[in-house]
């Protein structure tokens, strides 16, 4: 089945928006944990993998970041396999090199698992924080795969990722009886050549 994702917005109180900006954070730093990790090991000669590095840091942090505890393990958790992914889009020439992520330059964001949210019409409900109200409703059916929640500015998405039917992936999209949209070239001060 195909995938597709659903960018909701979300509203939520300044408590949970709070919480938004731990998780984040928690995410960048585990994922520049796991980076500067593999790389030392892999200067070193070693062969690195996202599941060892994972228990590497599970047997450290809870020492090391005594504050995870209040951050849903999803956050502290998915970077691993993030940062795999990465490097194997590296290896394919997909992308560039994974870097290190600084804060406000970075996209804000961390992971929940399907079994770890709920949808029930326009909200959701979080792991560590409960009930948060979202501006729509999920638009389309399908298993649900994951999500995201990611900041954009001040506002805050869900982006839920989902396998839905080939019917639905493939269905004919229309302009709504839009056509394109002109271009037209603008000489001097006038506007004579456009439409």
């Amino acid at each position: 089945m195909p995938t597709l994702a659903h960018k909701i917005r979300l509203t939520p109180t300044p408590e949970q928006a709070t919480y938004f900006k731990q998780a984040c954070g928690t995410a960048r730093l585990v994922w520049n944990w796991a980076l500067a990790e593999w790389n030392r090991q892999w200067r070193a000669g070693g062969h690195p993998n996202a599941g060892s590095l994972k228990k590497q840091f599970n047997a450290i942090k809870y020492t090391a970041f005594p504050w995870l505890k209040d951050i849903h393990r999803d956050a502290h958790s998915q970077p691993f396999t993030d940062l795999a992914t990465a490097w194997q889009r590296l290896w394919t020439h997909q992308n560039q090199r994974p870097v290190f992520k600084k804060k406000r330059q970075a996209r804000d964001s961390f992971y929940v698992a399907n079994d770890k949210f709920h949808l029930q019409g326009p909200r959701v409900t979080l792991p560590k924080i409960g009930w948060v109200a979202m501006q729509e409703t999920l638009r389309f059916p399908g298993k649900i795969l994951g999500a995201r929640v990611t900041r954009q500015a001040d506002q805050w998405f869900l982006s839920v990722q989902m396998d839905v039917p080939d019917t639905l992936y493939y269905r004919h999209r229309t302009g709504n009886g839009i056509a394109g949209v002109a271009a037209c070239t603008v000489r001097g001060p006038s506007t004579k050549n456009c439409p």
